[in-house]
Parts: structure tokens; sequence; C-alpha cells
């Protein structure tokens, strides 16, 4: 799995964590909700070594966000999605980074993140 986040995040926002980052956790597998083929996230945490890096998004990728972690973790980010689930109306939580909305899986990725991290530093 950490062979394929790798390759991954290199062909699809140009970022080489082999060679600019190492990795120091692995978080809970994830199940897409979404996902018919009852497709399984395991997201790994890497830390970059020097500056901010730069992306190259291919194809699939809209946008990449570069984003401060420490107000997502003070909750000053914190938001809600109204959203059309089939016949459903649904409120989901969310982040808002600078107007975009970070919601969905990205958000079940990033929250469980946020609070090992907070707990790490109080």
């Amino acid at each position: 799995m950490l062979a394929t986040a790798t390759r991954e995040t290199r062909e699809e926002i140009g970022l080489d964590l082999a060679t600019t980052a190492t990795v120091v956790a692995r978080l809970d597998d994830i199940a897409a909700l979404r996902s018919s083929a009852g497709l399984i996230i395991t997201p790994f945490v890497f830390a970059l070594h020097g500056e901010d890096p730069t992306f190259e998004p291919n194809e699939e990728v809209a946008e990449v966000l570069w984003a401060d972690v420490a107000p997502l973790m003070r909750g000053e980010r914190a938001t809600r999605l109204a959203y059309r689930f089939g016949k459903f109306d649904v409120d989901l939580p969310a982040y808002d980074v600078d107007g975009r909305i970070v919601w969905g899986l990205t958000y079940q990725v990033l929250e469980p993140l946020l609070v090992r991290v907070k707990a790490l530093i109080l």
C-alpha cells in the first residue's frame, strides 16, 4: 500500500515522496462510501523535507490545496455542506479552506489525522 500511495502521489500531483519526504504514520483504512467495488483507502502521512513543494497535477486532479493545519485543528475552518445523496438531503461535515470546501473522502482522511496530531501536541 505504501508503494501504491507513493506512486499515485507522483503520478497525480507530480510530488516524488520517495525523494522529498519520510513516511511518519499509516492511518486507519477508510471505506469509500460511494464505491460499489468496496474500495478501501489506506492513508499514509509523510513529513516533507525542505521548502514547500511545487505540484504538477495531471488530468485527474482539478486542484491541489496547501493548507495550514493549525486553524483546522482549532475548528476555525469547520463548516457543513448540504449534499443530495440519492433521495436524501444530508448535512456533511467539511472544512472551508480559503473558500474551497474540503469534504467527503478527503475530510474522512483529514479528520482522524488532525485528531491524532492534536492529541500529540496537547
